[in-house]
């Protein structure tokens, strides 16, 4: 029996127990399931719906959402349209089911069939983590090593930020590419994805009882026919599989071309928006926190030994100003800089200083959007090659390790 939870008293135990459910839950295909089952925390599985075909990190627009009821009515859960349009037909399958008796009415999960849990907002959760590091920025290097005193102006705020990133004994995602990216976002930022249960997913537990149930076998055949994958390490969890010919049925209502297509109609890159994003949540934090401390009264020692106390106030910006003062020049180092810092340091000190240069020089010559665009390229070309990468993995799992 397997009992992991994310509240075992230590890591090794955890680990232990995750293993034993992995090995355990399923049989089939040297225990990664039968075909309708997709280990969404493997290989390119991690960043399902997140990432596109060219390994561009990518984002739903929300204006493709469509909206289906939660089992009480009482509100909506959201997915892509076509993935709404698929599971009305699994709800279909079930109904009939109940009819004709093969399935019982008053089942806890498969006589509702009615999604609990859909598409996240990735725009909101990130604004959210940004939020805690910055307070984490605040709480522990501001005030923590009393840098209050050098920090007046927005600049002061932000290049002691990247400080406190520099710092940091782990890369953590400050730019909305690299949170999309992280496991700090998830599969349902996607639109691709719905939740059956409001069960903990870290209860090993209930997925046995979850699988081991007599009608989990219908549950996977009717999966299948209508073009969703059931998520190995969440069984209640199923996800539209793009490439599936049964799925492509569904989207090619709203347009024609190959699965991968998919990206290019209804996602956006999220490196365009990452700058914009970044200036409007640090300067909306740069805000919060002149407006609880709104001046700084810093005491010096003048001749005799005399103390001298002076108040310096803060005053609060906008992006008007911001944009102004700092030339894109700045931008473009800031940028960078922070995806390297996200990368783990991949590119050393030179490299990166001949990337920013080149950068500035697409720039001056072209906009700073293809600026933007080509500091992402040379990012985006490490991400197969790099340690735990999508090639590194698919030779593990050839290996068997």
């Amino acid at each position: 029996m397997t009992v992991g939870k994310n509240k075992l008293k230590s890591s090794k135990d955890l680990l232990t127990h995750r293993i034993r459910y992995k090995v355990s839950a399923f049989k089939e295909r040297n225990r990664m399931g039968p075909i309708q089952v997709t280990d969404y925390t493997f290989a390119e599985f991690v960043n399902y719906g997140r990432i596109d075909t060219v390994m561009d990190t990518v984002y739903l627009d929300a204006s493709n959402l469509s909206h289906i009821s939660t089992p009480d009515g009482s509100s909506t859960i959201s997915a892509l349209n076509f993935v709404i349009a698929a599971f009305e037909d699994v709800k279909k399958d079930f109904k009939k089911a109940i009819t004709t008796g093969n399935i019982p009415a008053d089942h806890q999960i498969f006589s509702k069939m009615s999604p609990v849990m859909g598409y996240v907002d990735p725009l909101d959760t990130y604004k959210n983590h940004l939020d805690s590091v910055i307070d984490e920025y605040v709480s522990k290097y501001i005030f923590g090593n009393k840098k209050a005193v050098e920090i007046l102006t927005f600049e002061d705020f932000l290049k002691h930020f990247m400080v406190f990133l520099k710092n940091t004994t782990e890369p953590t995602p400050i730019t909305f590419t690299s949170w999309q990216r992280s496991n700090k976002s998830s599969i349902f930022t996607s639109g691709l994805a719905l939740s059956l249960s409001s069960k903990a997913h870290d209860v090993d537990a209930d997925k046995m009882t979850f699988i081991k149930d007599p009608i989990f076998q219908y549950y996977k055949n009717v999966c299948l026919n209508r073009g969703f994958s059931i998520s190995h390490n969440v069984p209640w969890v199923i996800v539209a599989d793009i490439d599936s010919p049964q799925m492509k049925k569904y989207y090619a209502k709203y347009f024609f071309g190959e699965p991968r297509s998919i990206f290019n109609n209804f996602y956006n890159k999220t490196y365009i928006q990452d700058l914009s994003l970044l200036k409007i949540n640090i300067l909306r934090n740069y805000n919060a926190f002149i407006e609880l401390y709104p001046y700084e009264r810093k005491n010096t020692i003048c001749k005799k030994n005399r103390s001298r106390s002076e108040i310096m106030n803060r005053k609060n910006t906008n992006l008007l100003e911001i944009d102004k003062k700092f030339k894109n020049s700045y931008w473009l180092d800031m940028y960078a800089n922070l995806r390297n810092m996200e990368e783990n340091n991949i590119f050393h000190s030179a490299t990166l200083k001949e990337k920013i240069k080149v950068s500035k020089i697409i720039q001056n010559k072209f906009d700073m959007s293809q600026a933007i665009g080509y500091i992402n390229n040379e990012f985006r070309k490490t991400f197969p090659i790099k340690s735990g990468g999508m090639l590194q993995q698919r030779n593990r799992a050839y290996n068997g390790y």
